[in-house]
């Protein structure tokens, strides 16, 4: 689901490469991805469909630059793989999809869309998980923190009250982006997107169409139904299980 903070996943893997040991010894997550990734010294972090990042743990050296047809795999013969990370965020595209084969330890951030990883997802060893929604009560903890901050944007005070963030977790579920945005113009375009999408997919006749073919329907029966299907809490489910 876009917005629940898939990318920030990456960003927690590589604070864990980078801190130092009294910030790791004080988080049991930071701990825990140092210990899974304690040989790792080169991180490839390819960001949507041109640009790549490449950071020297130990070095503290970072390189950036831009994708091109054989490049990363280029990159790749010259790297002990052993000792190499590769993250993938395909960013806001749907058109790129990621590499089929990649022998070194990964770790890739993606929306459900099967077309972007069905080839890379053939290999053994790739093994899938769901990032969940967040809680309401996760959200409101994480935004009343937010607002307590001193650089806090003074535009934002009066939506990060608690019943504030309640009535957008009531709207949109639990995803970050849209429950604590980061503007309120960036909140103001959400809804004038969503507003427009709702508007232009689901028009009264084919709602109640749909309506009635579920309700109608043997094999399905209507349980709920709510202005934010993303409310639902898909908690992170291994997908053998």
């Amino acid at each position: 689901n876009p917005g629940v903070s898939k990318s920030h996943f990456q960003y927690t893997v590589l604070c864990a490469l980078l801190a130092d040991e009294k910030e790791i010894a004080s988080s049991p997550t930071l701990t825990a991805i140092r210990a899974q990734l304690k040989d790792i010294n080169v991180v490839v972090r390819q960001l949507g469909e041109e640009e790549l990042h490449i950071l020297f743990i130990r070095e503290r050296r970072q390189y950036m630059g831009y994708l091109n047809v054989g490049s990363l795999v280029g990159i790749f013969k010259e790297l002990d793989l052993t000792k190499t990370l590769y993250l993938f965020d395909s960013g806001p595209t749907d058109a790129i999809v990621h590499p089929e084969s990649v022998h070194c330890q990964s770790l890739s951030t993606l929306s459900p869309l099967l077309q972007r990883y069905k080839g890379y997802a053939k290999q053994n060893s790739v093994k899938l998980l769901y990032m969940p929604l967040y809680k309401e009560d996760e959200l409101v903890a994480i935004g009343l923190d937010m607002a307590k901050q001193a650089d806090f944007p003074a535009d934002l005070v009066d939506m990060y009250t608690e019943d504030e963030i309640s009535k957008r977790y009531q709207t949109f579920g639990g995803v970050l982006r849209t429950v604590l945005p980061s503007s309120a113009a960036e909140y103001d375009s959400t809804l004038q997107r969503r507003k427009k999408a709702l508007g232009e997919s689901l028009k009264s006749d084919s709602r109640d169409a749909l309506l009635a073919a579920v309700a109608s329907s043997s094999e399905m029966k209507v349980l709920s139904f709510s202005n934010s299907i993303a409310a639902m809490d898909v908690r992170m489910l291994d997908e053998d299980k």
